[in-house]
């Protein structure tokens, strides 16, 4: 069966930064799929959304959220993944190479993320600023 192939996958579809991420996607006419661990969304409510999945959710299940993204992304159909949250973002952070082969991630190296979600270290180094 062929895929119609989406120009992103926007995870975290309940959070209203997906929202705005869906909408200014689909208004520069990228074709945009809305992904959460349940349906509806917000985002997908969006005439934007061109289509929705649903994967496990990353707090509850983190490694069923790691395979059905996998699974997901592996069919060829999102040319890139948008994690919105900071638990996707770690979770897809640690995926990189294996999501990589499939679809692009414009998000920082894993350490990066780690490192600035860590507030206590972010309060060190800006002291010794």
């Amino acid at each position: 069966m062929e895929h119609e192939k989406m120009g992103a996958l926007v995870l975290d579809g309940s959070q209203r930064a997906s929202l705005a991420i869906t909408r200014a996607l689909g208004r520069a006419g990228i074709k945009v799929a809305v992904g959460e661990s349940f349906q509806p969304t917000l985002a997908a409510s969006s005439k934007y959304c061109h289509s929705s999945v649903t994967y496990a959710s990353p707090i509850s299940d983190p490694a069923q959220f790691e395979a059905d993204i996998i699974k997901k992304v592996k069919t060829g159909c999102y040319q890139t993944i948008i994690p919105v949250t900071d638990v996707t973002l770690v979770l897809i952070s640690r995926m990189r190479t294996a999501l990589s082969h499939y679809a692009q991630l414009v998000i920082p190296e894993k350490e990066t993320i780690e490192a600035s979600l860590d507030k206590m270290g972010v309060c060190r180094l800006a002291k010794e600023l």
